[in-house]
This record gives structure tokens, sequence and C-alpha cells, in this order.
């Protein structure tokens, strides 16, 4: 798809979401009696969860009944609905890459409450009472070509964490022992974690599986690029407060938040200057106006970066303090102390990448053929 007549509007539309609600026993039982045909059951001392996936072809991924046994043995009912909003919107095709487009976000709250009533059978509790617990916002880029996307994921992996932040790993059956994935880079605090990932791989062995049939769908995932950020309860609950949101305003593309985050955490990872080759980057620090012991600091930054460290100093081993002092003379100049290695370049063929805050902030739509992010009049659909 080729892009033009650019709209600087961003846009971050929910991937999934978990709506839920609180109920009375009664309800419980009616809907339970109501929603569950197949199920598992999960069974603990302190409750019993029964999970039915029937519902996945409308959109709604999965419905939980959780049964808690509380103090004083008095027990607390709970349903909750996973739902993709672009399959229960209708749309057939590309469920895997396309989210739903933000011309539909205004009316989306409304087509959930519609869509929930009547599968509940019009039960007041669920209407009434029911909260999202966790959004999926995300936005998506579709790089020129698989590799490209792939050295991109590269450059990002090699961030700094921000304070508070954990970087995810999983248990590595091969290397015996937890390492980080392979295709993403995921950091999460208590509230809401962030996710940066290539869609090819993901899709890629579903397909192999036998999971996906669709050799289009497969295709249209190649140097795709998704950046998601899911908030939990207590994050929602600050954007609502911030900017005096209602429930609904969460879903419906109002909420600015998102995307504040974006970059208040891109800024901390990256700083706000372009991925340049390592030569490229170094000559524009002693071509600066710098005083030398400022270039001095810079340098051993990007050569340290440079040996395969990254940019966070439990790898590299510098001083944070350090770090944080000598971010602002590199974002004036424009780059990013991760940089291009020779061998990378020989393999994508590419000198410059852009900071991704300038392609979450619509500034740039460079190395790209698509992206969800802006509004635009598109042609030649890919």
């Amino acid at each position: 798809m080729k892009i033009e007549n650019i709209d600087n509007s961003v846009s971050m539309s929910p991937h999934t979401f978990l709506w839920g609600s609180k109920v009375s026993s009664d309800t419980y039982s009616t809907l339970f009696k109501l929603l569950i045909k197949t199920r598992i059951t999960y069974v603990t001392d302190s409750y019993i969860k029964y999970t039915t996936y029937d519902y996945s072809p409308l959109g709604i991924n999965r419905i939980e009944f959780m049964d808690y046994k509380h103090q004083y043995y008095q027990h607390l009912y709970y349903i909750s609905f996973l739902i993709n909003p672009y399959i229960l919107t209708g749309q057939s095709t590309r469920l895997y890459t396309r989210i739903v487009e933000k011309a539909q976000l205004k009316t989306l709250p409304d087509t959930v409450t519609s869509i929930l009533s009547k599968l509940c059978g019009f039960i007041e509790d669920i209407a009434n009472n029911g909260k999202y617990r966790r959004i999926d916002y995300c936005c998506n880029l579709w790089f020129n070509s698989q590799e490209t996307a792939e050295i991109y994921l590269y450059l990002l992996k090699q961030a700094k964490i921000p304070k508070a932040f954990e970087l995810k790993k999983y248990f590595n059956p091969k290397q015996k022992r937890k390492t980080t994935e392979p295709y993403a880079i995921t950091i999460a605090c208590k509230s809401y974690e962030l996710s940066i990932y290539l869609k090819y791989p993901q899709l890629r062995a579903k397909y192999d599986s036998g999971d996906l049939n669709d050799p289009d769908e497969l295709a249209n995932a190649c140097g795709q690029l998704r950046i998601e950020l899911r908030e939990r309860r207590p994050k929602l609950l600050a954007d609502k407060k911030k900017y005096s949101l209602s429930e609904p305003e969460l879903l419906n593309g109002s909420n600015p938040r998102p995307i504040e985050t974006l970059c208040r955490i891109f800024n901390t990872m990256y700083g706000s200057g372009d991925f340049l080759l390592y030569e490229d980057a170094k000559e524009k620090i002693l071509n600066s106006n710098y005083h030398v012991k400022v270039k001095k600091r810079m340098l051993n930054i990007l050569e340290t970066v440079k040996k395969g460290r990254g940019l966070d100093p439990e790898k590299n081993r510098l001083d944070l303090n350090i770090i944080t002092k000598t971010m602002p003379y590199f974002n004036k100049l424009d780059i990013s102390p991760i940089t291009i290695s020779q061998k990378k370049y020989e393999y994508c063929g590419i000198e410059t990448f852009p900071n991704p805050l300038k392609y979450i902030t619509g500034k740039t739509l460079s190395l790209l053929d698509d992206t969800d992010v802006l509004e635009t009049t598109s042609y030649n659909e890919k």
C-alpha cells in the first residue's frame, strides 16, 4: 500500500480488551446455564474458574466464570469477556494482522454493550456494572521487507530499561535458562506492559503447524512490527482521572494517554535521535561544537553500546547517571547511542533507521510500506 496525504492524527486502537463484571449469585447461575456449553475447569483452594472458547468466531475470544470463596465462607462471583473488537465489528479477513479502524472507534463501546447484552439475555448486572479490566492499545508498522523489520527490532532490543520496569524473560528449554523473546522485547511494571514484536515469525509458526491456513495473511505479516501497550485496571483508572474520561471513552479513541505513555517510555529507552551507522554517529559527535569532555563521554557510550552490550546499565556496566546526563547531547544531534554495525548494514543496506518516536507521532514514513498509526488516504492495497 502506498501512502499519501498524511494527516498527523495519531491513533492507537484496541487490539483486545478484557471486560468484566461482579455479579449476583442468581445472575451467575443464569448466565452459566445460558453461555457455558463446553468448558475448562480450574480449581484452587480460593476459587473455581470455568472457561469457554465457544464464542471466539464472534470476536469473544474467551469467557470466564469465577467463583471466589471469600472470608466467612461468603462467595463472590465475577464474569469476564476477552474481546477482539476487529472481529466483533464484523471483519472476516486479515484477523491476525489488522486492528479496528479509527473511524469505528466512536461507536465501538455501544457495539460492545449491544452484543454482550443480547448474548447475556439483557441482564442488567452485565450492562450496568461492567468495567474494562485491561485494554491492549496498539499500532502497526509494515516495513519494506522482513529483513528491514528484523534489523529494526534488533536495534530496539538494545534499549535502556526504564526505572520500575522489568525486561520479561521466558524459560528456554534448549539453553535451560530464562532468555528474552527471540522476536520481541517486552517490559512490564505493576500496571502495564509494553511489547514490541514481529508478526511474521508468530504467524509462520501457526502456518507451519496447520493452525493458520491463509497464505495471504501470512504474506501480509511480512515486514510487520506491532507496538502494543497493555494497560491493566490501575493504569486505566489513572488515564480516566487525568483526562476526566468516562468508561466508554477508554475505548472510543478519546484516550490520549497511550501515545503519551509510549513517547515517555521510548524517550527513556532510546533517546529521541535516529539510529545511524556507528561511523556516521561518531563523525557527528566529533564535528559537533560540544566541549571535548562531553565528546569523550559520548564516544565512550557509543563504543560501549556498539560492543553488543546495549544501552541498559545492567548490561554495559556504565554509570546510569552518566548515561542520563549525556543523553540530551545525543538528542540535540538527533542521534541515538544505539548504532547500526557494519555487519547489519551489509545485511539490510540501510544507513539510518528513524527513532520509534518519529513513527508513533507520525513524523516520518521512512522505510515503511504501510502503517495504521495515521489517518491516511491510501491506494494500491498491499
